[in-house]
């Protein structure tokens, strides 16, 4: 996925604006995020891309909650950039249970600040890189 999101940014012109980069502090606590934007000094954005359509139930629940976790800490610290998106990939909607799990732990990113949007929204995708 990471891949599929820096073809939009470098086909929107927006690659060079984006690097990858450890957020957080060394010492304590930090997650690595494949795109993050600086503006003076501060990082003000950051993209990471999620996979969350997984054959085990479960592990849409696993990957999710982990970065939900990561997102809640980052922001407790104070060091999470101001805003976030996370473009997913999750299973379709005829998928059932796994759909509805996916649906449960993209809502609970979105309701801590995280823009979320499917990695296939790429003009969204842009828009944020841009904004």
């Amino acid at each position: 996925l990471d891949k599929t999101v820096r073809k939009v940014l470098v086909d929107a012109n927006l690659s060079k604006q984006y690097q990858a980069e450890t957020v957080g502090n060394t010492d304590s606590y930090h997650a690595k995020f494949p795109f993050v934007h600086h503006e003076a000094g501060r990082a003000l954005k950051a993209i990471k891309p999620l996979h969350l359509a997984h054959a085990d139930p479960a592990m849409i629940y696993d990957h999710g909650w982990a970065w939900l976790g990561k997102v809640q800490k980052l922001r407790a610290l104070r060091v999470l950039p101001e805003r976030v998106l996370f473009p997913v990939q999750g299973p379709t909607e005829t998928d059932g249970e796994r759909f509805e799990m996916f649906q449960d732990i993209t809502g609970k990113l979105a309701a801590n600040d995280v823009q979320v949007v499917a990695t296939t929204q790429t003009e969204m995708i842009v828009e944020f890189a841009r904004g």
